[in-house]
């Protein structure tokens, strides 16, 4: 082996190694730097609201306890601190910095308050609260605010729709596959394009359902619906209150 061979390769040895170290030292910079502090970050958001709801709570009920001892008390049990678990490894996930974090907190609160186990609704919410990006929840509480209009005060032919009856809120969609003019029964609607980026994310936990029906009897003609349930109604005023708190 000639000394320029040897050379050339001690020397991409060393590049290696080299290269591998900074790809640690960044490693840990990212765990420390990136990740910790949003973790932290996240974490406080949910601490401070849920605190904040019991002391509400105690201000409601006119209790004079100190504040410490209430929280005490609301985690000493098994469950609820299966629950503050549960709730804290949830704002670790959060896709949102503020608004998620604080609506899993404030939905904690009122659990430890009523010593309840989390139901399948609260699931979704929880759910939901954990994949929405700040964005998204503004997003949904407008179009929420819109759809629930258009329930209270229905035009045809959403009067004779059955099956949005149970629903709490309600949104015609027009499909930007057909720019927006009716289409036929196999032509689907992009909730993500359509509706807004937090539409699937909602569907996928059961919160929003989208569908279609017939323009009328005699055309093939449909139009497409996207529907939101009572969950989706308890997240929209989790949404609205954790949305009107600033920080």
């Amino acid at each position: 082996m000639s000394i320029e061979i040897g050379i050339a390769k001690a020397s991409h040895w060393l590049a290696s190694k080299a290269g591998e170290a900074a790809v640690e030292h960044f490693k840990e910079k990212i765990k420390a730097r990136v990740l910790g502090r949003w973790t932290e970050y996240r974490a406080q958001r949910f601490t401070e609201r849920l605190v904040e709801e019991v002391r509400k709570e105690q201000d409601i009920k006119g209790l004079s306890a100190d504040l410490n001892d209430v929280l005490e008390m609301l985690v000493e049990g098994e469950s609820q601190s299966a629950l503050l678990y549960d709730s804290y490894r949830r704002v670790a996930l959060c896709a949102s910095r503020d608004v998620g974090p604080k609506v899993i907190g404030i939905l904690t609160a009122a659990l430890l308050l009523d010593d309840k186990q989390a139901t399948a609704e609260d699931e979704q919410v929880f759910l939901a609260s954990e994949t929405l990006h700040d964005r998204d929840f503004s997003d949904f509480v407008q179009w929420f605010l819109s759809a629930s209009e258009i329930k209270r005060s229905p035009r045809p032919p959403l009067a004779a729709i059955p099956a949005i009856q149970s629903a709490v809120a309600v949104a015609r969609v027009r499909s930007s596959l057909t720019r927006g003019v009716f289409s036929s029964g196999d032509t689907p609607i992009n909730l993500f394009n359509d509706v807004g980026p937090f539409a699937p994310k909602l569907e996928r936990v059961g919160l929003l359902m989208e569908f279609s029906h017939p323009r009328a009897a005699s055309t093939s003609e449909v139009e497409h619906f996207v529907t939101a349930s009572m969950g989706a109604f308890r997240l929209y005023v989790l949404a609205q209150r954790a949305l009107a708190t600033p920080g």
